[in-house]
């Protein structure tokens, strides 16, 4: 456990210094009591973990598959129950409801439990927003680097490319995460310097660019800022919900993986006939009065928000335009692997359609030959039962979490909206927009209780970590035989 506690302490320490970034922001608004708190908070954090870092130097050993595993829990639980600290002081809330907000924020679900958040200190804003960018970052490097290695839930193999194949170990890990950080940084500075020439303001720039590279939901009113930012926007949201190792092979121009690897290429499809749905159907009901590029772009950017796990609306009433039953399907599949989408994923979707195609040619050729992969990747039985395992797992998940809700004074339809947006990271798909004004059992998420708030906040960690990997760890069976 000493490799774990040295990856804890790590985060620990980074998460705490990335405190001082809010606090000088508070220091220019002159939001002194905000710069203040966050400083001392920063000091604070920094201090304990960096001291648990030093503790633990040079004493570090290789992460076997349940150290990942418990690593990975014990990081995404630990941290926002810490940040919800400063968020409950900063937006002036109770522990239990800021807890919420760094689940939604730190999962980048996108959920807003703060009503009239926008009168908030700009600094408070702020920190949420970069919770929710840290996030982003956090998710990439949990599946890249720790489950993607253990292959958790089917995940597929990654693609390395000849120096990663050449080392391993310690010097494997920092360099994956060194060139994740480059990513995610250059990643996010596009995003930044891109809105800044569609005309948007430096802060509000900051807050899209959070959205859009972690695919979160806390932008809204995005209608008003025009087509462009809508399409810039659209285009990063679709970065974000695509695999680092595509846009690895993009860069890099390797046309035999490019060739290979399909999931991508399928989310574009599944964005293009979204696109045509949410065009006719806008077309269909206000007509084209605001014109042909307006409407298209906005078309554009609610596929992509959909198919990303966004979930965030051009304008409200957007996506009740379209079937919910699909929406929410297409939402519960999700993005890409290794992405910072949510959801089953595009690729354990293909993955059980192709053995569902093969055990049914086999009931009628029993002795016939059939292909052993499909888009480029192979499939055994074990994975096949990974995959299997994992979806059905995703089932329960959102049955069990749909009916605790229930139980709790959602009505039905509202608790399966809000366990698949919470399960997928789309937090702002739920909203009582679905029905009219003032149906009962339809609260928003700042009217929910805590109870209601705190089965949310088990359903995002479930969505966010494959809840296979918490499974593992909670499984009785194997503790009780150690």
């Amino acid at each position: 456990m000493i490799t774990a506690i040295h990856y804890i302490a790590l985060l620990g320490t980074l998460l705490s210094a990335s405190l001082l970034g809010p606090a000088l922001f508070a220091y220019a608004q002159n939001e002194i009591d905000e710069a203040i708190k966050l400083s001392l908070y920063a000091t604070l954090g920094g201090y304990f973990f960096y001291s648990l870092l030093m503790g633990v130097r040079g004493r570090r050993h290789d992460l076997n598959r349940v150290n990942t595993i418990c690593l990975v829990l014990i990081s995404w639980t630990l941290f926002p129950v810490l940040l919800a600290i400063p968020l409950s002081d900063l937006f002036v809330i109770s522990y239990g409801e800021a807890v919420f907000e760094a689940f939604s924020a730190f999962t980048t679900t996108g959920a807003d439990g703060i009503k009239n958040a926008a009168s908030l200190p700009k600094s408070a804003i702020w920190l949420r927003y970069q919770i929710q960018w840290l996030g982003g970052f956090a998710t990439l490097v949990t599946f890249t680097l720790f489950l993607g290695s253990i292959r958790i839930g089917g995940l597929p193999y990654r693609f390395t490319g000849k120096t990663e194949k050449s080392i391993e170990g310690k010097a494997l890990t920092n360099r994956f995460l060194w060139l994740l950080g480059q990513f995610y940084l250059g990643f996010s500075l596009a995003a930044f310097t891109a809105f800044l020439i569609c005309g948007i303001s430096p802060l509000q720039s900051i807050l899209l660019t959070s959205s859009a590279v972690s695919t979160g939901g806390y932008i809204t009113n995005l209608e008003s800022l025009g087509s462009s930012v809508m399409l810039v926007f659209s285009l990063f949201l679709f970065l974000g919900g695509t695999s680092v190792f595509w846009h690895r092979s993009l860069l890099s121009v390797d046309t035999k993986k490019l060739r290979s690897h399909r999931e991508s290429y399928i989310i574009l499809f599944i964005i293009a006939l979204l696109t045509i749905s949410f065009f006719y159907a806008v077309i269909k009901v206000s007509g084209n009065n605001s014109g042909f590029i307006a409407v298209a772009s906005e078309s554009i950017f609610n596929a992509v928000s959909v198919a990303t796990t966004s979930g965030i609306e051009s304008r409200p009433g957007i996506f009740a335009l379209l079937s919910p039953l699909l929406l929410l399907f297409i939402i519960f599949i999700g993005a890409g692997v290794y992405s910072t989408g949510g959801g089953v994923k595009i690729f354990r979707l293909g993955a059980m359609l192709f053995h569902t195609s093969r055990e049914l040619s086999n009931l009628v050729y029993p002795n016939g030959v059939n292909k052993s992969g499909a888009g480029g990747e192979k499939y055994t039985m074990f994975e096949m039962n990974t995959i299997w395992t994992m979806f059905c797992a995703c089932v329960v998940v959102v049955g069990g979490g749909s009916i605790a809700l229930s139980l709790s004074g959602l009505s039905f339809e509202a608790s399966i909206t809000a366990a698949i947006a919470t399960f997928s990271n789309a937090g702002p798909f739920y909203s009582p927009q679905w029905v009219a004004h003032g149906a009962q059992g339809w609260p928003e998420y700042f009217e929910m209780n805590l109870n209601q708030k705190y089965i949310l906040c088990l359903i995002m960690l479930f969505g966010r970590l494959e809840i296979i990997a918490i499974i593992a760890v909670i499984n009785p069976f194997y503790w009780y035989q150690r």
